[in-house]
C-alpha cells in the first residue's frame, strides 16, 4: 500500500497545475502593485524601486510557472530534474510480482 500511495502522490504532483483563477490573481496583483509604486515613488529612487519590484515579482511569477511543470526537461526550464538514478534503480530492481501458489 505504501508504494502505490507514493506513486499516486508523485503522479499527482507531477501533473497538478496552479488554478487559472489563482494565476490570474497573482498576475493582476503584480501589475497593480507595480503601477502603484510607479505613481507613489518619483525620481531616481522611484526608478530603482520599480526595478526591484518588477525583478522580484516577475521572478516569483516565472518561478511559480516553472514549479507548475516540475518534470519539464526543456531548455527554458529553471528546475532541472535528473531522473537517471530512478531509471537505474528501476532497471536494477524490476518490479515483478511474486506468483501465488
Amino acid at each position: 500500500a505504501g508504494f502505490s500511495r507514493d506513486v499516486s502522490y508523485v503522479l499527482h504532483r507531477s501533473t497538478a497545475e496552479i488554478p487559472i483563477a489563482y494565476e490570474y490573481f497573482l498576475t493582476m496583483t503584480t501589475i497593480l502593485y507595480t503601477i502603484m509604486v510607479c505613481f507613489v515613488i518619483s525620481g531616481l529612487g522611484g526608478f530603482a524601486a520599480i526595478f526591484v519590484v518588477v525583478f522580484v515579482l516577475m521572478g516569483a511569477s516565472v518561478l511559480t510557472e516553472d514549479m507548475d511543470h516540475p518534470l519539464d526537461n526543456s531548455a527554458g526550464s529553471l528546475i532541472m530534474v535528473n531522473l537517471e538514478p530512478l531509471r537505474h534503480f528501476t532497471a536494477q530492481h524490476s518490479l515483478e510480482r511474486p506468483t501465488v501458489k
